[in-house]
């Protein structure tokens, strides 16, 4: 009958509902086991030395799983908590930069930017708009790299976070810097220095010190930026720094031009 019809149907669309739920559940452990194996993973690789090559051939194995992760959790991010939590985290994890195109990597956090702005975690949307700032400033698009370093500025400014203060005024010497507005970078990457100088990071002051002589360099303050080489080459050489043979190679051709200058 038309009526047995009928409640055979809103049987079948519960029954459908109830196995909806229960997909909705797997797939959201599955996709929290996955985010807590490329974690894992991460931590490993993060550890250096012999076990960096071995976290890597374990990262290939999964990342189709991490694609099909992203993939679900970028496109329901407005719609569920779990997936908007994944697209927030995914990206910070250091190991998958080394597998993932620039594109996908900036797919990667945008979503991540999106999602932690719909959850309203000030912090993460710091982190991701700075991470995307420096994808933004690799491929060129300078603008939108000052706009998201800006903005990871203001909030690190707000969360009284001073680490990220002078990370922000950092990157956005680098991006002023490259559109050749030279006051604005020296007077960003002074800040950073200041602030790292604060803080007591060495590494910071000796990256950011040769950046701000390239800086002074470009403003044809030689002198200027003979004394900041020669600061950082000092910090560099001291940590033991993979860039010391670029500090100093930029150190020789300013000495080199002031000598020829007679300065």
């Amino acid at each position: 009958s038309r009526e047995t019809r009928d409640l055979t149907y809103i049987g079948a669309s519960r029954l459908s509902r109830r196995e909806q739920r229960q997909q909705g559940r797997v797939r959201h452990t599955l996709t929290l086991l996955a985010a807590a194996r490329l974690q894992e993973i991460d931590a490993r690789f993060r550890g250096g030395g012999d076990a960096m090559v071995p976290a890597l051939a374990e990262l290939d194995a999964e990342l189709p799983v991490l694609r099909a992760v992203q993939g679900w959790a970028a496109a329901r991010i407005e719609a569920d908590a779990v997936a908007a939590e994944v697209a927030s985290t995914l990206p910070h994890v250091l190991v998958v930069d080394f597998r993932l195109t620039n594109e996908q990597n900036t797919a990667l956090l945008e979503a991540a930017l999106r999602a932690a702005e719909h959850r309203g975690e000030k912090a993460e949307i710091a982190l991701a708009a700075g991470n995307l700032g420096i994808v933004y400033y690799q491929r060129g698009d300078l603008d939108l790299a000052a706009e998201m370093h800006e903005k990871s500025l203001a909030i690190a400014e707000e969360l009284g976070n001073r680490a990220s203060v002078a990370q922000q005024s950092g990157n956005l010497g680098l991006v002023y810097h490259q559109r050749d507005d030279l006051d604005r970078a020296a007077e960003a990457l002074a800040r950073c220095i200041a602030i790292f100088e604060e803080l007591g990071d060495s590494p910071g002051i000796a990256r950011n010190v040769y950046n701000l002589g390239n800086v002074l360099k470009d403003k044809g303050d030689w002198r200027g930026a003979v004394e900041h080489y020669r600061r950082s080459l000092a910090l560099e050489e001291e940590l033991s720094m993979p860039t010391v043979d670029e500090t100093r190679q930029a150190l020789a051709k300013a000495e080199a031009h002031l000598a020829g200058s007679g300065s």
